[in-house]
């Protein structure tokens, strides 16, 4: 049994709200990939063997074989190009879940972004380049800036820890904002903040 993550949290908090208590009426068994998605496939598959009444995945590399066992995603940026499900409205099978939608909101943010801040002129964006879905919302994030004037300072992270020493590098003033694209190795680390120290402190975060 692995610590639960707060992108899980929610999910067992909200079962136990429903009456479904952890150890009393129902008993989860937890895996992490720990921000490594190659991992994913294995932890399912070591999963399906237990035959749970439910499977429940937080990761784009969540896969179909699940033995039969119904299963619920989150955190998906497109279930219908992963192959999870045929279709947004009429998903068949045994799977179904909550997209995030990454790529075709990574233009919304990017424009509220500089509607927020209208002096935006320079953004920083995170990303895993390890991630086919990640490296289209830089694409878009791309594209989208070229239309508002914005220039994108890409920096790719293919490491958990490399977060925060990267951020650290900025210098004060030297970039109007960040954009983090949403990913395992942004933001999957329990225990740890993704912000940057008071020292590179820039004044706006999306």
């Amino acid at each position: 049994m692995v610590p639960w993550h707060s992108s899980t949290e929610g999910f067992r908090d909200g079962l136990a709200e429903l009456g479904y208590i952890d150890g009393k009426n129902v008993i989860f068994e937890a895996r992490a990939a720990q921000a490594d998605m190659t991992r994913v496939g294995r932890l399912m598959a070591e999963l399906v063997q237990q035959k749970p009444d439910l499977l429940v995945c937080v990761s784009d590399a969540c896969g179909r074989e699940t033995g039969g066992i119904p299963m619920v995603f989150v955190q998906v940026s497109d279930p219908v190009r992963l192959g999870l499900v045929q279709s947004v409205p009429r998903p068949g099978g045994n799977i179904t879940g909550v997209a995030n939608l990454r790529a075709e909101l990574t233009a919304k943010r990017l424009e509220l972004f500089e509607g927020v801040v209208p002096s935006l002129r320079r953004v920083l964006v995170t990303y895993d380049p390890r991630e086919p879905e990640e490296r289209d919302s830089v694409a878009v994030a791309r594209s989208t800036a070229t239309r508002l004037g914005v220039t994108v300072l890409e920096r790719s992270m293919t490491e958990p820890l490399q977060i925060e020493p990267g951020l650290a590098e900025l210098k004060v003033g030297g970039h109007d904002g960040i954009l983090i694209v949403q990913s395992g190795t942004n933001l999957n680390i329990p225990g740890r903040r993704a912000w940057p120290p008071r020292r590179a402190d820039p004044r706006w975060r999306l």
